[in-house]
């Protein structure tokens, strides 16, 4: 195998080059990433050391522990804060009946996904999608790919199709007016996330740089050279949200719920509640992979466990399904992805 130069090498590209950080980023700040990242790996060392040859590692855990993906959008859980979900996994049900409104159909899977990217309301938001990505390209401005990430490896096409599809789902049927006041949960440097500042809301965005790649950097970044109101808010979910009671018009959080530990997304849906107006609305995406490994999470959310739907999102959301009140799990057994929204009563 031929050896790697320096010049391709993570600490040289975190340092001096755009492969992982935006080029945005100044070297102090590249510094300061990279000094994260080696104390990041010291502490697994650590850990792998105290851990010994008897004890599982993460990818020996059993096949009930909570699971992250590799291209998880969130933070790995700190282990001393992470909290497994101790109750066992429920039936599998096809269908979850929360109410009896039947319309608008917009709770739903991606099963038809090109069926819904073709539909002229939704196919509109993709142009607008586009045109976003084009004028960000022209002003020398990066988002990250549906992994969180920088890294061109990481823009998978079918992916990017996917998270195409719940940013023009999501955007279709919660459209951000100007001078709403929006919360977007975990999007920093999304496309996602400036598209709602494009179109003149005012956007705040809470995330922290899970992947030392920049993220909250090159997001303010985009926001000042583009001339949007957008404050973007270093801040990990594990605490709550820095916001005043009923702060905001509309609240979203892409594929972002999944990737913390159960006890954390109850409490951050909490926190949703209480920054959310009376009247508002708030969409998410969720998704569900039998793959994740990682301690002290699970492995997503779907709507064939309606039980743990209701137990980490509505409830302590205290919001209601806006919407139809049927939702189909017509996805694969180990892959999910959904769409709920939610209206603070």
């Amino acid at each position: 195998m031929k050896k790697r130069s320096f010049t391709q090498s993570s600490t040289w590209q975190i340092l001096f080059g755009d492969t992982i950080v935006p080029r945005c980023v100044p070297l102090p700040y590249r510094a300061y990433l990279l000094t994260k990242k080696l104390q990041r790996s010291c502490g697994k060392r650590v850990v792998g050391k105290r851990r010994g040859p008897t004890s599982p590692s993460p990818a020996q855990a059993p096949a009930d522990s909570s699971r992250v993906p590799p291209d998880s959008s969130q933070a790995p859980p700190d282990p001393s804060q992470a909290q497994q979900d101790p109750s066992p996994r429920e039936p599998f049900v096809k269908e979850t009946r929360l109410g009896g409104q039947t319309l608008p159909l917009i709770n739903k899977t991606l099963s038809a996904l090109d069926e819904d990217l073709s539909r002229p309301d939704v196919a509109v938001v993709v142009k607008d999608l586009e045109r976003l990505r084009a004028l960000l390209e022209k002003k020398g401005c990066r988002p990250t790919s549906a992994a969180g990430s920088f890294k061109q490896k990481d823009f998978v096409p079918l992916k990017e199709r996917y998270k195409l599809w719940e940013n023009a789902w999501l955007l279709t049927h919660m459209p951000p007016a100007a001078n709403e006041k929006i919360l977007d949960v975990g999007g920093a440097s999304t496309l996602f996330s400036f598209y709602l500042a494009w179109k003149g809301a005012r956007v705040s965005v809470v995330d922290n740089d899970w992947g030392l790649h920049g993220l909250i950097y090159n997001a303010r970044h985009v926001a000042r050279v583009l001339g949007w109101p957008m404050t973007v808010v270093n801040r990990d979910l594990c605490r709550p949200l820095p916001f005043t009671d009923a702060s905001f018009d509309k609240v979203f959080c892409v594929c972002v719920l999944e990737h913390l530990s159960p006890a954390v997304r109850a409490r951050t849906m909490t926190e949703i509640h209480r920054v959310l107006k009376p009247g508002g609305l708030c969409g998410l995406t969720i998704d569900y992979d039998e793959g994740r490994c990682d301690p002290g999470m699970d492995q997503g959310l779907r709507f064939g466990f309606p039980a743990k739907l209701q137990k980490e999102i509505l409830a302590p959301s205290r919001l209601t399904l806006w919407g139809n009140q049927a939702l189909a799990d017509d996805c694969p057994s180990g892959f999910f992805l959904g769409a709920l929204f939610l209206r603070k009563g």
